[in-house]
Parts: C-alpha cells; sequence; structure tokens
C-alpha cells in the first residue's frame, strides 16, 4: 500500500499516491485504488461535465469517511458563487462536506488574495461545509505558491510539478511545507505521453517517483482511467527513484 504522509497543517493523513479522478469513467477504478490503499482523492465540480463528482460519489460507495476528498470551485467571482459552487458539489458527491475545497487553477497573487475568495472560503469554514481550503494553479506557480502562504487561509495548494520544474518551483514548494501548506503535486508526468524513444524504460514510473522523493510534496495526483495505470502507480509509488529512472526521465525529455 502506498506510505501514509501528513497533509501539511491539515494534519490529515494522505496516501502518497492519491489519484486524480478527472476524467475517470468507470467508478470500479475508484474502488480499485480505495482497496489498493489509495485514500486521496481529487476531482472538481467542472469535470467531465459535472459528473465527475457523482462517478467519485459511487465509487467510494460506504466508505467515504475513510479518505480525503478535495474538489475544486466552478466559479469564484464573489463569496456567493463559490457557496452555490459548494453546493452543488456536496450534492453531487452525496456527502455532508469537503475535507480540502480549492479554488481552480488561479494564476496570480491578485486572485489569491481576492476578498471575495477568502470571505467566502472563510464562510464555507464556519459552516463545516468544508474542513480545509486550498488553492490550485497551472501557471505562476510561485507566485501563487507564496500568495497562498501570505494568506494565511489556504491550508494546501496543488501545483504542477515535475521533472522539468521551471526554476525556483522546488523552493516555493519547500517554502510552503515549512509553512505548513500541504502540497500537493499534479502534472507529474510532464504530459504523459508514450514514446519510442524510451525503449524498455517507463518514464511515467520514473516521473512519479521523482516527484515523491522532492522535499515538501505530501501527496500526488496522476489521472487514474484504468485498471493498468494504478498498478503501474503503485508499482512506481513502492520503489525508489534510481539511476534507471534518470536514464529514462532524460531520454524521455528529449523525446516530448
Amino acid at each position: 500500500k502506498p506510505a501514509p504522509r501528513t497533509l501539511g497543517r491539515t494534519k490529515l493523513a494522505v496516501s502518497e499516491l492519491g489519484m486524480g479522478v478527472m476524467i475517470t469513467p468507470n467508478p470500479e477504478v475508484v474502488r480499485a485504488a480505495l482497496e489498493a490503499g489509495v485514500t486521496y482523492f481529487d476531482t472538481a465540480r467542472v469535470y467531465m461535465g459535472g459528473r465527475n463528482e457523482a462517478i467519485l460519489a459511487e465509487g467510494l460507495g460506504s466508505r467515504r469517511k475513510e479518505v480525503v476528498v478535495a474538489t475544486k470551485c466552478k466559479s469564484y467571482g464573489s463569496a456567493a458563487s463559490i457557496a452555490s459552487s459548494c453546493d452543488q458539489s456536496l450534492a453531487a458527491l452525496k456527502t455532508d462536506w469537503i475535507d480540502v475545497y480549492q479554488l481552480h487553477g488561479l494564476s496570480s497573487r491578485a486572485q489569491v488574495l481576492a476578498p471575495e475568495c477568502l470571505e467566502g472560503l472563510a464562510a464555507l469554514k464556519k459552516s463545516g461545509k468544508i474542513r480545509f481550503a486550498g488553492v490550485t494553479t497551472h501557471s505562476g506557480m510561485i507566485e501563487v505558491i507564496d500568495a497562498a502562504i501570505e494568506a494565511g487561509v489556504y491550508d494546501t495548494v496543488l501545483t504542477t510539478y515535475n521533472f522539468r520544474e521551471p526554476p525556483g518551483l522546488g523552493e516555493a514548494v519547500r517554502r510552503a511545507a515549512a509553512a505548513g501548506v500541504g502540497v500537493i503535486a499534479m502534472k507529474i508526468m510532464a504530459g504523459g505521453y508514450r514514446d519510442a524513444a524510451v525503449p524498455a524504460l517507463n518514464p511515467f514510473q520514473g516521473a512519479l517517483r521523482w516527484v515523491l522523493r522532492q522535499p515538501g510534496v505530501a501527496t500526488t495526483i496522476p489521472s487514474l482511467v484504468t485498471f493498468e495505470q494504478l498498478k503501474e502507480n503503485l508499482e512506481a509509488a513502492a520503489t525508489s527513484f534510481g539511476a534507471r529512472d534518470a536514464l529514462a526521465l532524460e531520454l524521455y525529455a528529449a523525446a516530448i
């Protein structure tokens, strides 16, 4: 089973290998991940046209209390829109609370520190609808991470982080972890394209192992669609990064 880690100041115990449910059409894959020891599941209100949260709910079934469920807000233009999106997610997930509720795809300090966002999330925490608040970022990652640390409201940050990291991102991840902000890594495969330029090597397992060994990372959410991908990721998480992985990533980086 994937090793447990602590998600920053939330103190939530999460498996180092989480599951990105974004394009998972089959709830049985969710159930298989749960059976294998995965305890962190990430979705969003907008994934699969709004159907993905319901798929996650079906996969978890009666075992919802055993895991950490993270989802993302559809609209954060006002405190009211944040609250409305949260209510929709609660209904789709068939749950009374969301463990980690995240603002989706922020790219600037101004967005992270917007008063309506901070107020909306604080109100949801107070109501008990969410336990912890987070922010997710695909671009401007360093700026967003530092702003999240500054805000003091965000308990987690979900960031793009892989072996092709831009300069300074690793340091930002470590700053967040040191400040108690739980760091979740996504886009860890740097694209996820299979290429014949890497014969007999598995760059995807190497990419996962690379992220897992980076200081400050609490968990990872590679997208899981098939049982084979789950098996591949479990195998990767069970082994340490080595010279073979380094070679695979070097060839993979050149290929893509």
